[in-house]
């Protein structure tokens, strides 16, 4: 996928990578990878999880919120119907399954509903789960934080991402790398007539050291007080000094959020209550399905937008 505004030709003539879709090694097109890391301690971060194609595998990061809530970039969530999807939380290695792990079927999805594909503005969203996630020392919520701003300007990402840009070879381990805060004229010089905006994004990044395909969605982290203050979303190519990668900055999306949590518990909670007083369990499970069915259809048409 090109920019907005790049011709097909001189994209391809010039390999540039959008790294805000999809990892290709397990799913259906470039994302974002670690490049320039070291492997991460088993449990280093229990917040992270691996948003995973049923059908395909790992395709993107994500951060727990809560126990029944991942928060994710918006890109994330158009390969396929919520069914097609799982998340596994205390993953570590990818080809072992460590005892600390937890698989669970995703409900729904939740995107910003100012998502913009091509300009990758507010590109955050939630994913609902079945089942709640069961809580110990490798799986944990993460905590969401504001400052991005630590003694050496130092952040944190961290997935099983591509290890070198251009390549479609993902990390078996859970990787981390050490990225420093750029200035928001960085990035809006590389990416200004794309709508990058400070406000609502951050730049991070320096060359040789990037996140990269396959760690879309994963936090970005304060290497200070360990809080997640951003989402991996975006960059052309990845590790280069002059193209920072861009992260949306969750702070900025702390109303919507709650919003979001609130509205979609409180609804289903509203229909379970009907359901029960109308003595229909069937129709309950109707209702459900039709809810669930809209949230997709929903996140469709806004991926259109």
């Amino acid at each position: 996928m090109c920019f907005k505004g790049l011709s097909s030709i001189f994209c391809a003539l010039t390999f540039l990578t959008i790294c805000h879709s999809f990892k290709v090694h397990r799913a259906a097109g470039p994302g974002i990878l670690i490049i320039g890391g070291s492997p991460a301690a088993r449990g280093e971060f229990p917040w992270l999880v691996s948003i995973q194609l049923k059908s395909r595998g790992h395709i993107c990061g994500g951060t727990i919120f809560n126990s029944e809530w991942i928060l994710t970039a918006a890109h994330c969530m158009f390969e396929d119907l919520p069914r097609g999807y799982q998340i596994v939380a205390g993953e570590h290695l990818r080809n072992e399954t460590d005892p600390s792990e937890q698989i669970v079927d995703v409900e729904g999805f939740f995107v910003h509903e100012s998502y913009d594909e091509d300009s990758a503005q507010n590109d955050i969203g939630l994913i609902r789960l079945k089942s709640p996630i069961n809580f110990h020392d490798f799986v944990k919520p993460g905590v969401i934080g504001d400052n991005t701003t630590t003694e050496e300007n130092q952040l944190i990402a961290a997935g099983w991402g591509y290890t070198q840009s251009g390549t479609p070879s993902s990390s078996i381990e859970l990787l981390k790398v050490t990225v420093p805060l750029r200035p928001n004229a960085d990035c809006d010089l590389a990416y200004g007539e794309f709508g990058y905006t400070g406000v609502k994004q951050i730049c991070a990044g320096i060359g040789g050291k990037d996140s990269c395909s396959g760690d879309s969605g994963g936090g970005l982290i304060n290497a200070g007080d360990k809080t997640v203050v951003g989402i991996v979303s975006y960059g052309i190519e990845c590790g280069l000094q002059v193209f920072p990668g861009v992260y949306t900055r969750i702070s900025y999306y702390h109303d919507w959020i709650m919003a979001t949590i609130s509205k979609a518990e409180s609804t289903t909670t509203t229909r379970r209550v009907e359901s029960t007083t109308n003595g229909s369990s069937d129709n309950m499970g109707n209702i459900i399905g039709l809810y669930t069915k809209l949230a997709v259809l929903l996140a469709s048409v806004f991926q259109l937008l």
